[in-house]
C-alpha cells in the first residue's frame, strides 16, 4: 500500500481507506468483512490464516495473505 510504519500504526482498517463493505462484512455479496476474522480471533483465541482475500484498493485488484493471531497478557488471556 506503499506506506511507512508512521502511516498505519495505531489506525484500523477504515482508517486507512479499505472499502467499508470489505472491513465490515456484507453477507447478502457473501463477504465476511476483516473484522469478522478479527472477532474470530478474539473469541477462539485460535489463529485465523487467510490466503487468499481479494481486495479492490484505489481501483486495483489486490489479493492479501494475511494471518491474525491473539494477543495474549500474563495470564494468558486474549487482549487483542
Amino acid at each position: 500500500m506503499n506506506l511507512e510504519p508512521e502511516d498505519f500504526i495505531g489506525k484500523n482498517d477504515l482508517d486507512l481507506g479499505f472499502p467499508e463493505e470489505l472491513v465490515k462484512g456484507s453477507p447478502e455479496k457473501g463477504i465476511p468483512g476483516f473484522w469478522s476474522y478479527d472477532r474470530q480471533v478474539m473469541e477462539t483465541g485460535e489463529p485465523v490464516i487467510n490466503a487468499y482475500e481479494p481486495a479492490t484498493i484505489g481501483g486495483e485488484l489486490r489479493i492479501f495473505h494475511t494471518v491474525k493471531v491473539p494477543l495474549r497478557d500474563e495470564e494468558g488471556n486474549v487482549w487483542g
